[in-house]
């Protein structure tokens, strides 16, 4: 390790033993109003790529950058390191239909009067009939698709693109290429430095990206070694490369550190939030765009336990918070313990289960046999209601009987 590296390495060091003591002293806060917002909106569409646009607009009130970065709605591997270049451009991540671009695709494009277009993934991912539509749509505009066989090869070509758009960051991401949730917590830092995804497998990285991470001082990896193996640290280390782990024993407690990390690496005191689902990709996708260009976190939800919830604790300025997705993606009760631990109140009702009608003291309940039938052994001295008039009848064999039956009590 050369003394630059060796440098390096000591500063991630002190900033994740920051990152440790803040954790520590947070452990437990649970849902505390440290925080005072003065709004909580939930963006919210009939269709994912409806909510999609009504997140970039929000994020881009006005055609801001003239680009736009176009991923796969339905599959999440080619878009999980699409961050990184939409930071670059300062430009919103919108997600297609593989097959036709939806209206609310389309629409976005027009009004943010988009002329460069990435297109991440091949044609399973984008079409290239959707590819058309959108040409079709912005006749003038540059479409370039970025793609590689496999979705470790398509993160190395977006990385491949930034370097050709000269951008130099000294710091790689490394996530798995299985899954989504944590590469979507840690979305808004590659936004907001165009640092590069790196997936790896259980088998580790590939050959092409332990070549390009050679020109890095230091990798952050997120995730546990379930997600992204023990072995790539080794990896990293032996091509003298810094590394440090981010992770929790779950998505939730993971995206909450991600964002402790992110906060305190960054040295940001936002004035906004963003929520949204992990148990989907969608939302949280479009979302690193808004959460990057307001240079905020991005936190996962499960439900109001999540660990995220009581996030405030590291906010304390924010005034606006975001939850993406309607309510079958974030429910009320997850909404409202949101907004009370930024110290608002109530904002949505929490339907409220249809309680069980009770008998009145003078109605018959009425069960499943009649007075004369002929009952189990197994029902002996077993009462029940008869189902013509709700009188009480019990399983026995009496006088005469040769059978149990059921009989008026």
């Amino acid at each position: 390790m050369n003394r630059k590296t060796a440098t390096y390495f000591k500063r991630i060091t002190a900033v994740l033993s920051s990152v440790f003591l803040t954790s520590a002293a947070f452990a437990g806060t649970g849902l505390i109003a440290d925080a005072s917002a003065t709004s909580i909106t939930r963006i919210s569409g009939s269709t994912r790529y409806e909510t999609m646009a009504m997140v970039s607009q929000t994020a881009l009130p006005s055609a801001a950058s003239g680009a736009a970065v176009v991923a796969s709605g339905n599959s999440f591997p080619d878009a999980l390191a699409a961050s990184s270049l939409a930071g670059y451009l300062n430009a919103p991540i919108l997600l297609t239909d593989p097959k036709t671009p939806s209206n609310a695709t389309v629409s976005e494009l027009d009004r943010l009067d988009v002329n460069t277009i990435y297109i991440i993934g091949g044609t399973n991912a984008v079409s290239n009939n959707a590819e058309k539509v959108i040409q079709a749509s912005r006749p003038s505009a540059t479409i370039t698709r970025l793609a590689g066989s496999t979705r470790f090869d398509t993160a190395y070509q977006i990385y491949s693109e930034l370097t050709k758009l000269g951008v130099k960051s000294e710091t790689a991401i490394i996530s798995t290429g299985a899954n989504f949730a944590d590469a979507l917590s840690v979305s808004p830092y590659s936004y907001m430095q165009s640092a590069p995804f790196f997936l790896s497998s259980q088998s580790g990285l590939d050959e092409e990206s332990l070549a390009a991470l050679k020109d890095f001082q230091s990798a952050i990896i997120v995730g546990g070694t379930n997600a992204v193996p023990s072995s790539v640290e080794q990896q990293l280390r032996s091509i003298g490369v810094a590394t440090s782990r981010i992770q929790g024993t779950t998505r939730y407690e993971t995206s909450l550190e991600i964002s402790k990390f992110t906060l305190e690496g960054l040295s940001i005191d936002p004035s906004s939030v963003v929520y949204a689902t992990g148990a989907n990709f969608p939302d949280a996708l479009s979302g690193s765009a808004l959460a990057g260009l307001n240079k905020t976190v991005l936190l996962l939800a499960q439900n109001d336990s999540s660990p995220t919830i009581g996030a405030s604790s590291i906010l304390p300025n924010v005034e606006s918070a975001y939850v993406l997705g309607g309510q079958n993606a974030i429910g009320p009760a997850t909404f409202n313990a949101i907004a009370k631990s930024f110290g608002l109140s109530d904002r949505e009702y929490v339907p409220q289960p249809t309680p069980k009608p009770q008998p009145k003291p003078d109605d018959p309940v009425y069960g499943t046999h009649k007075a004369g039938e002929f009952c189990k052994k197994s029902d002996l001295n077993k009462t029940d209601h008869d189902a013509r008039n709700g009188k009480l009848i019990v399983c026995k064999v009496a006088s005469g009987d040769n059978k149990p039956r059921w009989h008026y009590v």
